[in-house]
């Protein structure tokens, strides 16, 4: 096999990804949950521990923990979080593609065709609005990889790091680990003892460290999306991102072999675990399928095995088979850059705020991400608990009224009605003109907007509607304002918003002025 190529390739690959990425920061921003891990990226960079805000204290709303300290390390270096994310996505990106490439052993258009499955992928689109989702599919073929080839080193430092990682990379790790001992020979088995004892001390000792540290069994995220609607409320979700990737099945059936029964568990195993794992959970924000990205693949990587080097009209077919997923994906990163880089008004209007001085101790938010992140107030509180510990075990009701916030900001997510409201971007609103819309359920998402404006009806707040959107004719955000905040100030910077437009670079400018 042509060397340059199997290093050319994927070397290529990252670097356009990083200066597509690079030019959105440019002229765009990044995806609202995205901002929300580098709030605590943020934090933990300048020496304030992991949390949410400057006086909250430890607080484990950012699931991805390695991810979120690695590209708070690295941004001391380099000297921004977003570039540091950019940075290790694009490598991440190189990663994979590689590892398809190595497993296949040659570059055919069966090759090629795997490697475009990945760089036209939702994982693609949601690593370039701010997700891990390159870096952590990167772990995972590294650490499939290992595990192929039995390199225990490798195995032991690659579980504990994408154990670390994300949550669910312990599901992985346990699948490889498993697949592991299931095919290990009698002389592995002291190899496989030793790689099994330091992934589990190390793991114990980071779990009793986060329970002292956070003083929760679990991060915030995982208590609150633990409330679910229905049993298997990730299981249409799962089916809809594996969907055009179906295709890829046939092969992976076709060339099975029963000597290959060790590689298809290595591969597979972690991944099929963590799809019916997904299938209890709630999946808000799974911007680009990132949360099946790494099952995605998966398949890529057990098709890179089993597909036979051959030639003929049956190598154009194999190739053929990702051809309406790539479309897709395609689709979704082209729809996604158009996001990235549009002009709503909320990329704007935080920044603003902060710029013209208009001081709030205490924030109540549900749309923790861009707000938090560029507004930055002493004091935040999530209504929804994913980065609120007391609203988890307290209720959003109790803590609003104990910390009593100047500013609340929320999606009403289809809670509110308003009546008799004009065409205007921003509308002062009367409480009269809300009507509540009805709702069964017990997903916080959906609860904290009646908090919001239950306590901003009692303590006699302004109620401001806005526009999410040019097409948002429901006035999706709400903004709650005390009496001793300055609305004239605040209205007017709200209308100011929708005409200024910011990037990420030309906030972090304006902020520094």
């Amino acid at each position: 096999m042509n060397r340059k190529i199997m290093t050319i390739f994927p070397v290529v690959s990252g670097v356009l990804f990083f200066i597509l990425g690079f030019i959105i920061l440019m002229n765009g921003h990044l995806h609202e949950d995205a901002y929300i891990l580098f709030q605590y990226s943020k934090n933990f960079s300048l020496g304030n521990g992991i949390t949410f805000d400057s006086i909250s204290g430890p607080l484990e709303g950012a699931t991805d923990f390695l991810w979120m300290i690695s590209i708070g390390l690295l941004s001391k270096v380099i000297g921004d979080i977003a570039l540091s994310a950019l940075l290790l996505n694009s490598i991440g990106l190189s990663v994979v593609i590689y590892s398809i490439i190595k497993i296949r052993a040659t570059f055919d258009l069966v090759t090629l065709s795997l490697c475009l499955a990945v760089i036209f992928s939702g994982g693609v689109s949601a690593a370039l609005g701010g997700f891990s989702t390159l870096a952590y599919a990167a772990i995972y073929a590294l650490l499939t990889i290992s595990v192929i080839n039995k390199h225990y080193i490798s195995i032991t430092i690659l579980a504990i790091a994408i154990s670390l990682f994300r949550p669910d990379g312990a599901i992985l790790a346990f699948g490889a680990l498993l697949s592991l001992l299931i095919f290990s020979e009698r002389k592995d088995i002291f190899k496989f003892a030793s790689c099994l004892l330091i992934v589990v001390v190390v793991g114990s000792i980071y779990f009793i460290w986060r329970w002292n540290y956070f003083n929760t069994i679990l991060p915030l995220p995982l208590l609150v999306k633990q409330n679910t609607d229905s049993i298997l409320e990730g299981l249409y979700p799962n089916l809809n991102a594996l969907v055009l990737y179906s295709p890829l099945i046939l092969p992976i059936i076709y060339f099975f072999k029963k000597s290959n029964i060790r590689i298809y568990s290595i591969i597979l195993l972690g991944p099929l675990l963590l799809f019916v794992a997904l299938s209890f959970m709630h999946q808000s924000q799974n911007i680009g399928h990132r949360f099946q990205f790494v099952i995605i693949v998966s398949l890529l990587i057990q098709c890179a095995y089993v597909i036979p080097i051959i030639k003929g009209k049956i190598l154009y077919l194999l190739a053929l088979l990702p051809i309406l997923a790539d479309l897709h994906g395609a689709k979704i990163i082209y729809r996604d850059i158009k996001y990235l880089t549009n002009d709503d008004y909320v990329n704007n209007f935080p920044q603003l705020l902060k710029k013209s001085n208009f001081n709030v101790e205490v924030l109540a938010i549900t749309e923790a991400g861009r707000f938090p992140f560029w507004f930055n107030a002493r004091k935040t509180i999530d209504l929804v608990g994913l980065n609120s510990r007391d609203v988890i075990f307290e209720g959003a009701e109790r803590v609003i009224e104990k910390e009593k916030p100047e500013l609340i900001f929320i999606h009403h997510a289809g809670r509110f009605t308003f009546k008799n409201i004009s065409d205007d971007n921003a509308v002062i609103i009367d409480p009269e003109q809300i009507s509540i819309n009805d709702y069964e359920g017990n997903n916080p998402v959906n609860m904290a907007p009646i908090v919001a404006l239950k306590y901003a009806n009692e303590n006699n707040y302004s109620i401001i509607a806005v526009r999410y959107g040019s097409n948002d004719t429901k006035y999706s955000h709400v903004y709650f304002i005390n009496k001793t905040l300055d609305l004239n100030k605040f209205v007017k910077v709200l209308n100011e918003s929708f005409y200024n437009k910011t990037s990420y670079f030309s906030s972090k400018s304006l902020l520094l002025d």
